[in-house]
């Protein structure tokens, strides 16, 4: 009673705070209607749901779309930016990447205490979160803590449970797979502190080569039993179904398995990893959406609202003034603080991370630790992958292809596959995902990283090959050489207007029509879209003739200025490839010669910078310069193999093959995954359509034996699931296969089964063959009545009246008769069970699913339609050839349905 009397408080208060928020939440002037927030799946992400999405859409009326694509924010984001089309709003991201992307200019710079909600007390914004704010761009949401669960049913016997985390380098000891995050972030340091090292030597260690190269042969000890993960919902999905003995994850997402799930888990607390967790803003939003994001954040990052995440996952808020609003318990750890979670039924035993007002603010290590993972995570990840000899990421195999090699090739082109990749996301229980901004060798890095040099230096420079050349004086090291140049000769040729006007050649010029469009065309190939509305610039027909490499550039700078990023080119300086391209033009003698007539705007400034003599123009240097990988014959291979307008990238991803500089290869071990599923898929659907037959065969046989007016009856019952909905049913079976299931209960009730070794019917291969079993039974039982109830009798009774035994009269003489039936009845099974991927989704856990569920996924979740058509078209010619066989052994004029 007393629990219920708090929780209703709670209540109580939630409701008295959220109407509150209500009053005082100001109306939202220019703001979209809609928005996409990026997060990491799970429970986590249902927390925020129900926290902060639910409740703000209720005052607004917005809708929510959530992407669960959080581990590969850093990857996508530079491919959103670099494509100029920045399609997600809010990121919820850790603080080491919240660094990386302000550094780098993705992510929008904020004033804490101007964008978000004081604490109730009036304490500003950026003092209630304290140190916790890491970055001038991140918003700290939560505190949680990186550590360990295990399978209590899996330990050895007479072994003492793990309680160390250097025990998942102990094999011996505690045989099986683990389970480890697919990024450096906290295995390094586990490593190395198993290694020997002190704690506060660790970062230390850890920042030199020897040191990298220390933690990582540690870790390759383990690499042959090792599932990487990337969402941190899977590793307690991998230890629920017995796939692993041991695996990292987030608290949370632990405290949820063993508290609502009621998991046969442990967590192991030793050496856990305190970390933030929090919201950057990307840079570049259109201004209805990011006033849209602001209003949002300062609802969903007040006091109470953050107070409200913890009642539904076991994450502290990061709001010192929020844990006043939460509800407390005694710890069964000493020395530390808990919170009763409101599904936990086993009392106070979630440990959930917390900042309170009285608390000091975390330890500068934790800081300092997200600083080392800005600074050499994608190093040291790249060093894992070689060392450990995990599963390598694919090359793009068929997005780069659709893109150009040439002169002008934009870097949008060459990093298109973080875009269009052939296959986003593997299976986790057949390795690791590719991630095109690793290419599967040094030699190809280079390509990933081409333009990238963050958001001021991306405004100076073209998207086409020419943007490798230096940038403007004052960034960096880069120096505008031919800009400063031509300004040297003649002022002018710093100014906007001066460039426009020259380069359409005047009011009343002939336009060169077909050049300006030759470069929109580019750009909509580039950004994948329609680009609508007039040019605002078109190049004179004259000056395109005397200056056809300049043209072209300048052509490229307008076009790309109108339509992506919607400013005047009149008003904007060109990019410093318009003025090399100058620089090339000015040193042809045939344009010279005919610029020496030429009359238009600017002739006279050009044909002083014809007279001056520019720098000449060493474009293999320029590229050099930009990456040294331009220099390596490798770095060219890879553009050629991937450059065909046609590509057969699809149909080899989809065999686990993949295209290479060196020609077509078979992916590593650890990537293969469609040949598994494809037999997977063959052996399982046969399976059903075995037990179809076993099951409908002597059903079929009763009814056509029954009389008329009892078959009808029984009829009724065997139609009846087609008027049940099928989720319904699959539902159905879920709860009667189950651990704490009907059967199971019956079984123990029985005694034939302990409590504690309860049988693992669902989320595997049995559980969606009996499934599917169920579904599919009546497209057995009708052919096959149809069929028997066409053999006559008499048949029967003149084999037992010639002396046959019953057996042999049936096998000898009914048997053969039904076989048509039965063939019809294997047909219409097999291409069901082929094709279906409902019920094995909703049931088949990571080894009960098929290969069509594969297809759904990447038709309506990773939009690759093209590995998803090329997978359908194999699946399609698989049957084909199996029913081709059926008619040479069989006979398909054997068939019958009655």
């Amino acid at each position: 009673m007393k629990r219920i009397t708090t929780l209703a408080a709670t209540s109580m208060a939630a409701l008295i705070a959220g109407t509150a928020l209500a009053q005082d939440l100001p109306p939202c002037e220019n703001c979209a209607d809609s928005m996409t927030v990026v997060s990491w799946g799970g429970a986590y992400q249902d927390s925020q749901i129900k926290a902060y999405s639910e409740p703000y859409a209720a005052l607004t009326g917005v809708t929510f779309t959530w992407d669960e694509s959080s581990a590969e924010a850093v990857a996508k984001l530079r491919a959103m930016d670099e494509a100029g089309n920045i399609t997600w709003d809010l990121v919820d991201v850790v603080a080491s990447d919240a660094m990386r992307l302000c550094d780098e200019g993705l992510a929008l710079e904020i004033d804490h205490d101007e964008a978000l909600a004081p604490a109730p007390d009036g304490t500003p914004a950026s003092e209630d979160f304290g140190d916790l704010i890491v970055s001038d761009c991140y918003i700290p949401q939560i505190v949680y803590s990186t550590t360990f669960g295990y399978r209590t049913d899996k330990v050895p016997a007479g072994v003492e449970p793990p309680s160390s985390v250097c025990d998942i380098f102990d094999l011996a000891k505690y045989p099986g797979k683990r389970a480890l995050q697919k990024r450096p972030i906290d295995n390094m340091e586990w490593a190395l502190y198993c290694d020997g090292v002190a704690k506060d030597e660790i970062y230390d260690v850890l920042g030199t080569d020897e040191g990298v190269e220390r933690a990582l042969a540690k870790l390759g000890t383990i690499k042959d039993q090792v599932v990487w993960w990337s969402a941190g919902a899977e590793t307690p999905q991998l230890l629920a179904d017995g796939e692993v003995f041991l695996g990292s994850t987030f608290n949370g997402r632990l405290f949820s398995a063993i508290a609502e799930q009621n998991q046969p888990i442990e967590m192991l607390w030793d050496m856990q990893s305190f970390d933030l967790d929090g919201w950057i803003v990307p840079d570049g939003l259109p201004e209805d959406r990011l006033n849209r994001v602001m209003h949002f954040l300062r609802f969903a990052t007040d006091t109470q609202r953050l107070a409200d995440q913890a009642k539904f996952i076991s994450y502290g808020p990061a709001r010192a003034s929020s844990a006043p609003a939460m509800i407390w318990t005694p710890s069964s750890r000493p020395g530390s603080r808990s919170k009763r979670h409101a599904c936990d039924r086993r009392g106070p035993a979630g440990l959930l991370p917390i900042r309170r007002a009285q608390d000091p603010a975390p330890a500068k290590p934790n800081l300092r630790r997200g600083s080392h993972e800005r600074d050499h995570t994608d190093r040291a990840d790249a060093r894992r992958r070689r060392h450990t000899a995990e599963a390598q990421p694919a090359p793009c195999a068929a997005g780069a292809e659709d893109a150009r090699a040439g002169a002008d090739r934009s870097a949008s082109d060459l990093r298109a596959c973080h875009l269009h990749r052939p296959d986003r996301r593997h299976a986790l229980s057949f390795g690791g995902k590719p991630d095109c901004r690793q290419h599967a060798s040094d030699d190809r890095r280079g390509i990933a990283r081409l333009g990238r040099r963050g958001a001021s230096r991306r405004k100076c420079l073209p998207r086409a090959l020419l943007r490798s050349l230096p940038c403007r004086r004052g960034q960096g090291a880069h120096q505008a050489v031919f800009q400063d140049a031509l300004e040297d000769v003649d002022p002018a040729f710093g100014k906007a207007a001066f460039w426009h006007e020259t380069m359409s050649g005047g009011a009343g010029a002939e336009g060169n029509l077909q050049l300006i469009s030759n470069q929109i065309g580019r750009i909509e190939r580039v950004e994948a879209t329609r680009l609508e509305g007039e040019a605002a610039f078109v190049p004179g027909a004259a000056i395109s003739e005397i200056l056809p490499n300049t043209a072209r550039a300048y052509a490229a700078f307008a076009a790309f200025t109108q339509f992506v990023d919607g400013a005047d080119p009149a008003k904007k300086r060109p990019w410093e490839s318009v003025h090399a391209a100058l620089a090339i033009d000015l040193a042809d003698p045939d344009g010279v010669g005919a610029l020496a007539a030429y009359d238009g705007p600017g002739a006279e400034a050009l044909r002083a910078a014809a007279a001056a003599g520019l720098p000449p123009v060493d474009m293999t240097a320029a590229l050099i310069a930009s990456n040294k990988d331009w220099q390596r014959l490798a770095f060219w291979r890879v553009i050629k193999t991937y450059s065909p307008p046609y590509t057969t990238g699809y149909f080899l991803n989809a065999v686990d093959m993949q295209k290479t500089p060196q020609g077509v290869a078979l992916r590593s071990e650890g990537e293969r995954i469609y040949r598994i599923l494809f037999e997977r898929t063959l052996f399982m659907s046969l399976m059903i359509m075995a037990s179809c037959v076993a099951l409908g065969y002597p059903i079929a046989f009763l009814l056509a034996n029954l009389p008329m007016r009892t078959a009808n009856m029984l009829m009724i019952l065997v139609l009846l699931p087609f008027w049940t909905s099928l989720l319904v049913r699959t539902s159905a079976w879920k709860v009667l296969l189950q651990q704490q299931g009907v059967i199971n209960d019956v079984l123990v009730w029985l005694g034939l089964v302990g409590d504690a070794n309860r049988l693992v019917m669902i989320n595997n291969q049995f559980g969606t063959i009996v499934a599917m079993t169920h579904i599919l039974l009546p497209f057995m039982i009708l052919p096959l009545f149809s069929v028997m109830s066409t053999i006559k009798p008499y048949y029967v009774r003149a084999a037992r009246s010639l002396g046959a035994t019953p057996w042999t009269a049936f096998w000898r003489v009914y048997f053969p008769q039904s076989v048509p039936g039965i063939g019809a009845g294997c047909i219409l099974v097999f291409i069901l069970a082929i094709g279906y991927y409902i019920t094995p989704e909703l049931v088949g856990g990571t080894t009960g699913t098929f290969i069509s569920n594969r297809i759904a996924y990447h038709i309506s979740s990773s939009l690759n339609w093209g590995l998803a058509a090329a997978l359908g078209t194999i699946l399609l010619v698989v049957v084909l050839g199996l029913y081709w066989t059926y008619d040479k052994i069989v006979g398909i004029d054997n068939v019958k349905l009655g």
